[in-house]
């Protein structure tokens, strides 16, 4: 039988940061504050919000967190996903070239997470 919790998991996430997940059995009111709450420091999560919110207006795309911070696409997209449904981060509505010149999403952070960013900080 499967874990509901660290099914969700890749092997290397499960290493990182499994306290940052939410089980796929969750009321939605608890997936929803896991997701609000503030991603803890040294997580890929916290990571990508740090990375976005240094870069201000300018933003980042997935290509630009992936050369940043040094990890693979597999963890930058869902730990992205988690910050765009818990309110932190939205599309810009700018777009950036990749490297490999696709068209990309330029992320910033919501008006909601840039508060929350600066009372954290």
């Amino acid at each position: 039988m499967t874990d509901p919790y660290m099914a969700q998991l890749s092997l290397d996430d499960a290493l990182v940061e499994p306290h940052a997940y939410i089980r796929r059995d969750a009321k939605p009111t608890s997936r929803d504050a896991g997701l609000q709450a503030m991603p803890r420091s040294a997580t890929r999560r916290y990571c990508v919000l740090e990375a976005i919110a240094i870069a201000g207006e300018r933003g980042r795309t997935d290509d630009e967190l992936i050369v940043q911070l040094g990890v693979p696409h597999q963890s930058v997209g869902p730990r992205r996903l988690e910050l765009v449904e818990g309110g932190w981060i939205e599309d810009s509505g700018q777009r950036r070239r990749t490297r490999t010149g696709a068209d990309a999403i330029v992320w910033v952070l919501t008006e909601g997470g840039a508060a929350k960013w600066r009372a954290a900080s």
